[in-house]
């Protein structure tokens, strides 16, 4: 996660020169200025291009994983829904860590979850706290 901060850099960067190449065009007069000015932009957005290949290895890589840190899923809590639903889907589903009454549940055998919708087996009782920890 070391080099967000510098494609965030790189990407105001070249947000602000594609913001002044727009203003700058409005001035020019001439045919050739105005290919020439189009060259630059075309290879700002080139290099723009490359921040974003950067910026979705990243992601592939899961070097930009977020966390939900004992979030309550939505849902309703009366002792007879069963379905729940986190903020976010969960990478990888595996990730889930899911209580019930402050007690740990277990994937497959106390619950299902797929993508952001959980199942719990056995409907928790009314107005029992549900909490989650998940990456996503």
């Amino acid at each position: 996660m070391s080099n967000i901060p510098a494609l965030e850099n790189d990407i105001r960067r070249l947000s602000e020169a594609v913001q002044y190449l727009i203003k700058y065009i409005t001035t020019l007069s001439t045919h050739t200025e105005l290919r020439a000015a189009m060259t630059v932009i075309n290879q700002e957005f080139s290099d723009l291009a490359g921040v974003v290949s950067t910026l979705q290895d990243a992601v592939d890589n899961g070097d930009l994983v977020q966390y939900s840190e004992g979030t309550t899923p939505s849902g309703l809590v009366n002792g007879v829904n069963n379905v729940y639903t986190l903020e976010h889907d969960p990478i990888p589903s595996a990730s889930v860590q899911l209580f019930v009454d402050g007690q740990f549940q277990h994937q497959d055998t106390d619950y299902t979850i797929n993508h952001e919708v959980i199942s719990t087996i056995t409907p928790p009782g009314s107005g029992v706290p549900i909490t989650a920890f998940f990456k996503y």
